[in-house]
Order: structure tokens, then C-alpha cells, then sequence
């Protein structure tokens, strides 16, 4: 009987731990899903605001491309509003895709345009950090 007993107890020790492994995978899979949506957003805000260099620095492009960006002309561009899609993800979530959508104009030709741009944005693990794969989008006049 007493065996049964320690038996029965070493079942639900076995499920338990079980259960809260599968517990953090699931925590991990949300933090990682809740952070893309943080950072796209907020790439998206720095865009809405002017503060181009904050969102190249949320940038990585592949094998260390550097983006050629004109900062002196995205001076002029005022992004008025911003939409992010929600994001799809491989299978285990370290490459995530996001469409945004801009609209902006120009503050010398006073155009408004709109503007839809399919990032991908890839997990460093060492840095528990989402970057942006897709160069700054292509604003034109």
C-alpha cells in the first residue's frame, strides 16, 4: 500500500513539472509575441514623431547591410498616422512579419500619400530583443 502510495505521488510530481514546463514554454511564446507587437509599435511611434534615428536603431538589416538613409530629407516628412498589423511568425517565433501602414506628407509640397511597407523583424536571442529586417520605408516626395 505504501508503495502504491509513493508510486501515485511520483505520477503527479511527473505531471506537475509537466505542467510547468509547458507553463514557461507558453509564458516564453506569449513574451516573445507581446514584444513584437511592443516594438512594431513602437517603431511605428518613432516614425509618427520624427525620431528616425530611434527606429534605425530598432533596425538590423540581413548579413549587416547598412540602410542608406537620408535624415536630412525625412525632415521634411510628417508621418499623421500609423496602423500595424498584427504580426504571423514562423514556427518557432524568432522571425515575425508585420505590414505597416503610414500616411504622411511632405511639409514642402503638402501631398498627403499613404504608404504600406511588409517588415520583418527577427529575434536576437542574446538579446531578448525584436529588430527590424526591412530598410526605412521609401517616402517619396
Amino acid at each position: 500500500m505504501l508503495n502504491r502510495s509513493i508510486s501515485q505521488l511520483g505520477i503527479v510530481f511527473v505531471v506537475v513539472v509537466m505542467l510547468l514546463f509547458s507553463g514557461c514554454a507558453t509564458m516564453e511564446k506569449n513574451n516573445k509575441t507581446d514584444g513584437l507587437k511592443f516594438t512594431s509599435l513602437r517603431y511605428a511611434k518613432a516614425l509618427r514623431w520624427g525620431d528616425y534615428p530611434g527606429a534605425m536603431k530598432m533596425t538590423q538589416l540581413p548579413d549587416g547591410k547598412v540602410d542608406d538613409v537620408d535624415l536630412e530629407y525625412l525632415k521634411n516628412i510628417k508621418v499623421t498616422g500609423y496602423d500595424v498589423s498584427p504580426a504571423a511568425f514562423n514556427e518557432d517565433q524568432t522571425i515575425g512579419y508585420t505590414r505597416l501602414y503610414l500616411e504622411y506628407y511632405n511639409e514642402f509640397i503638402n501631398s498627403v500619400h499613404t504608404l504600406t511597407v511588409d517588415q520583418t523583424w527577427k529575434y536576437d536571442e542574446e538579446l531578448k530583443q525584436w529588430f527590424c529586417e526591412t530598410p526605412m520605408p521609401k517616402f517619396k516626395p
